[in-house]
């Protein structure tokens, strides 16, 4: 994802998470940027290689509601959730069946995922995969924002 350039450190906004047929191949959910803010002052470190006056600043996604996932074909369903960390490392954390006609919740809420390397092209990556093509919708909400930092001690 791509760095997000804004007026003012971002607050945090909450958007929706939909994936309708969801593929046999992983596919992300979310996948975390960071952000360019003004620092005129320079007093981070971390500079905006586009633009001197901002800075990079690390951002977060907190998953706030529970993924719901509804298996609309007429078979029983396997969906699967990993994370892929900003390095690369790959993490399968929930593997479910979900009967033909039912919705599972997968209760995650409260997952933070974090971009904190300015030079790294990913974030962490919620990511998800179907069993079979044509049988999962897959339904939640994420807040993404800015994480927070200490003030820098430049002494």
């Amino acid at each position: 994802m791509t760095t997000l350039i804004v007026g003012q450190a971002a607050v945090a906004k909450v958007e929706p998470l939909i994936l309708l047929s969801a593929p046999t191949a992983w596919s992300e959910l979310i996948n975390v940027p960071d952000y360019s803010v003004p620092d005129a002052n320079e007093i981070y470190l971390e500079r905006d290689p586009e633009n001197t006056a901002r800075r990079i600043q690390p951002g977060a996604g907190l998953i706030v509601s529970p993924i719901f996932v509804y298996n609309y074909s007429t078979v029983r369903c396997t969906v699967s959730f990993r994370v892929v960390t900003e390095s690369g490392v790959e993490v399968d954390f929930l593997t479910r069946a979900i009967a033909a006609g039912e919705t599972w919740d997968a209760l995650i809420q409260g997952l933070t995922l974090l971009k904190r390397s300015p030079v790294s092209e990913n974030g962490d990556r919620l990511q998800v995969r179907a069993e079979f093509l044509n049988s999962l919708n897959v339904l939640g909400n994420v807040s993404y924002g800015a994480a927070e930092q200490n003030f820098p001690d430049r002494s």
